[in-house]
């Protein structure tokens, strides 16, 4: 059986597409990061579903990538490597919270809130995590940058609508706002991305006949 190109792409369509709605989903369902909540069944699930959706839209943004890669030059390489390495920290980030915090918490409770709260704006860490203690902000440059860079590599490449790389900025830019807003109320900055990562998916599914294949994009640039 031959697996074609144009699969894969729709497949990776489908699978930012659904990363985005997850994205959107978890954040009201998302428990406080104390002990109370990290031992719950709630806080592996809503944390398997955080990991997965960095699986898909790491594939997602993927694809995005391959199909524009020889319009997008070295800049929308740069931005899909940086928001990539964005997915890849949280997908790693959420297996620890889904998988490895629960069986901390009877015996290491402070250090697992404060593993917990790696991405919680303003809070202050009460045991020495090592290098850990960059992750969150790490994780902020990277969604930040990475976005907003991918986001003029879709721009550049006018493969996409152009309105979809201008979501995908303002859903970056809105991060910003997590500084300044009380947690609970600043998690829902994230949902102007899903809604992005939607838009993003939605497109490359139902624009695949102007999308090439890596092997044609080559040919092309070789002509």
């Amino acid at each position: 059986m031959t697996i074609h190109f144009s699969t894969l792409s729709r497949a990776a369509a489908v699978a930012l597409a659904l990363a985005g709605v997850i994205f959107i989903v978890i954040q009201p369902l998302h428990p406080h990061e104390d002990i109370a909540s990290i031992t719950t069944s709630a806080w592996v699930f809503v944390h398997i579903l955080s990991m997965t959706m960095a699986v898909l839209g790491l594939a997602g943004i993927t694809a995005v990538y391959l199909a524009q890669a020889s319009r997008s030059g070295i800049l929308g390489l740069l931005g899909y490597l940086v928001f990539a390495l964005f997915f890849i920290i949280q997908s790693a980030v959420n297996f620890a919270e889904a998988f490895i915090l629960p069986l901390s918490a009877a015996g290491s409770p402070k250090l697992t809130e404060d593993v917990a709260s790696l991405f919680v704006s303003g809070y202050v860490l009460q045991t020495d995590v090592g290098p850990l203690a960059i992750v969150g902000s790490l994780g902020a440059v990277l969604y930040l940058g990475g976005g907003i860079l991918f986001a003029v590599g879709v721009l550049r490449a006018h493969l996409l609508p152009a309105w979809t790389g201008i979501l995908l900025i303002a859903a970056a830019l809105a991060s910003l706002s997590a500084a300044i807003l009380p947690h609970q109320v600043a998690r829902y900055a994230a949902v102007p991305m899903g809604i992005a990562l939607v838009a993003l998916g939605v497109t490359l599914f139902t624009q695949q006949r102007r999308v090439a294949s890596p092997e044609e994009q080559l040919a092309s640039l070789t002509a």
